[in-house]
């Protein structure tokens, strides 16, 4: 097998590793299927480093390696899968600037410093999803037109990849991102939250803070000009969707729900699909 054909199949494993909603969504990506699939193999790739059980030292180390590896010069001679596959089919498109941004995001998030009320976890889920979709729209065609609440999108990625760094595969399910006055609210401790996830309490704390973030309305009219964008949107539904079940679940399932898609994840995509191919 070559080079390309390994670097297809590796970006593929770690993409739906990194996000298992990405195998419905990519569907729709039409012929920018592989490219995004790069895309978000790079997602996973800085993901997994703030998921895995290591020393922050450690973890601060390969994230600089990651920023020095895409540094404008570097990118195009990187030996590592996932950045040579992303070059291979880039056609020009300039990245830079949202992959350091997203690098510099999971360092600081490294810190774990938690969020002092839901505004503020709205905030560092905007600041986490914002280059995360802006890296999107660039490698499908540029910035978007008609496509939802852009704020919204923004805010629903950032607040997924959140749970996806705590509760999936390699997550140990610290949400140190639960905002502070809910814990006081409550009278819990974050050790009290995550030694004991079934206390109806700790239930509480989650459902309000997915409750306060994850602001869905898909019931409006979509009208998107760059159907390159399709995916973004579906991806989008499938996020919110189950970041509303999340919400109504104890969160000792979610890392079972985080990564595990079944058949009505694939009908709410096909519906979204469907919904915007209505409005062509």
């Amino acid at each position: 097998m070559n080079t390309s054909f390994n670097d297809a199949v590796h970006c593929l494993e770690l993409a739906q590793l990194g996000n298992p909603l990405f195998r419905l969504s990519r569907v729709f990506a039409g012929e920018r299927q592989e490219l995004l699939t790069a895309v978000h193999a790079f997602f996973a790739s800085v993901q997994i480093i703030g998921s895995s059980l290591q020393e922050e030292d450690v973890a601060r180390r390969k994230i600089r390696w990651w920023q020095n590896e895409c540094m404008p010069g570097n990118l195009a001679v990187s030996s590592h899968p996932v950045l040579r596959e992303f070059e291979r089919l880039r056609s020009g498109t300039d990245c830079h600037e949202q992959m350091q941004a997203i690098l510099g995001g999971a360092e600081r998030r490294l810190e774990k410093t938690p969020p002092s009320d839901e505004a503020s976890l709205s905030a560092l889920c905007c600041e986490i999803g914002e280059p995360l979709v802006d890296m999107e729209m660039a490698v499908c065609g540029g910035a978007s037109s008609g496509l939802v609440s852009l704020d919204d999108l923004v805010m629903r990625r950032g607040l997924w990849t959140l749970v996806c760094e705590s509760f999936g595969p390699k997550g140990r399910g610290h949400a140190w991102w639960l905002p502070l006055n809910l814990l006081a609210r409550a009278g819990l401790s974050r050790e009290e939250i995550h030694s004991d996830p079934s206390n109806p309490a700790c239930e509480e704390i989650y459902k309000t803070a997915l409750h306060k973030t994850n602001n869905i309305s898909y019931e409006d009219d979509i009208s998107i000009n760059n159907q390159n964008h399709m995916n973004i949107y579906v991806l989008d539904v499938l996020v919110g969707k189950r970041l509303e079940k999340l919400s109504e679940k104890s969160p000792k399932e979610y890392p079972v729900m985080v990564q595990r898609t079944g058949i009505s994840d694939l009908v709410t995509a096909w519906s979204a699909a469907r919904k915007v191919s209505r409005q062509r």
